[in-house]
């Protein structure tokens, strides 16, 4: 039995980086510090995997979903530093349409540091730009680093890529994104 999965390619890269910048929602460098944010993770990988994999029927599914900030921006001290997250959860009736919206809500950022921030984020919404599909993640950080400020998480995939996963027969087992976090 195959399963369809997504992945990501340079061009696909490129074209979803500026899709994020250009949404206004990930700064990136100096001007995100110029903008207010406390820290910019603007170009991190994030990937989901799906088990059973995902169909267009309602099913209980285990998510397990693993986030690689990369290169965060501190705007105090104009530092360099990275993140990241991983989390295993249970959605009860997972739909392939909708796996965008299943990326976790309640995460553990791990900063290279050692020190931790939990957010608890909230589902905003999804908007389809052509070949970029977007969805967008915002609330506090609830505890450690930055706690008490307001966080903003986007993840963009291909949009053709889901399309083409969410159609095959045996589902979506796989989706990577560009993943974006900006505090503030």
């Amino acid at each position: 039995m195959k399963t369809c999965v997504m992945g990501r390619t340079p061009s696909v890269r490129s074209k979803v980086a500026g899709a994020l910048v250009a949404f206004g929602l990930l700064g990136g460098g100096p001007s995100a510090q110029a903008a207010g944010a406390l820290m910019a993770c603007p170009l991190g990988l994030g990937e989901m995997t799906f088990f059973p994999a995902l169909t267009h029927t309602p099913q209980e599914a285990s998510v397990s979903t693993a986030i690689n900030y990369g290169a965060c921006w501190a705007r105090r001290s104009l530092t360099r530093t990275s993140a990241t997250a991983s989390l295993e959860n249970s959605v009860p009736a997972a739909l392939c349409d909708a796996a965008p919206s299943l990326a976790p809500v309640r995460l553990t950022l791990k900063w290279e540091n050692g020190e931790t921030s939990v957010l608890e984020l909230t589902y905003e919404g999804t908007e389809v730009q052509g070949m970029t599909t977007v969805a967008t993640f915002s609330g506090p950080v609830v505890e450690g680093r930055f706690q008490g400020a307001s966080a903003t998480q986007a993840w963009a995939y291909s949009t053709q890529e889901l399309a083409n996963a969410c159609q095959a027969p045996d589902g979506l087992a796989r989706a990577a994104a560009l993943v974006g976090l900006s505090i503030e």
